[in-house]
């Protein structure tokens, strides 16, 4: 590789670090607004959003749904459940299984805070053109992978 380019792919990656940098901080700084307006952890507006959009889902099913482990999901539900924002039913059909809905209080500050920091993510990214979604899925689907350590397994040979 010739010195130009790899000039050029040293700068291309500080961009795409600083990009990156800009958008962790621009939706921390959202999250943390939002934690400190409702008094929630960010993950629990995620559970409640979920439970509200699918009314009667499952513990496990929410968790895969968000990529949550079953412990995770359990500790937050109880929360939820403590603020009386969810309540819990067990399912008719199979009694092991829980039913989980969204309260009133649960439904009013999921309506109080809808588009707060994950909206302006969606919005953000439905604006993209086609050529910059593609783009960014593709490089953003690259760093999940290095980030969970998937890419190093993806190399080696079968």
């Amino acid at each position: 590789m010739s010195v130009g380019n790899v000039l050029q792919r040293d700068r291309q990656r500080r961009e795409a670090l600083l990009a990156m940098r800009a958008v962790i901080d621009q939706m921390r700084e959202r999250y943390r607004a939002l934690e400190r307006a409702t008094g929630a952890p960010i993950t629990s507006h995620r559970v409640l959003a979920a439970i509200a959009a699918t009314p009667g889902i499952g513990a496990s099913a929410l968790a895969q749904q968000l990529g949550m482990n079953r412990p995770a999901m359990s500790q937050v539900l109880k929360s939820l459940d403590d603020r009386g924002w969810i309540s819990r039913r067990r399912d008719l059909g199979d009694g092991r299984s829980v039913q989980l809905r969204i309260t009133h209080a649960g439904g009013q500050l999921v309506r109080s805070t809808v588009g707060r920091a994950s909206g302006t993510l969606d919005r953000c990214i439905r604006a993209l053109s086609d050529a910059e979604l593609r783009a960014a899925t593709v490089g953003l689907r690259a760093i999940a992978r290095h980030l969970t350590g998937r890419a190093r397994q993806r190399r080696r040979p079968a």
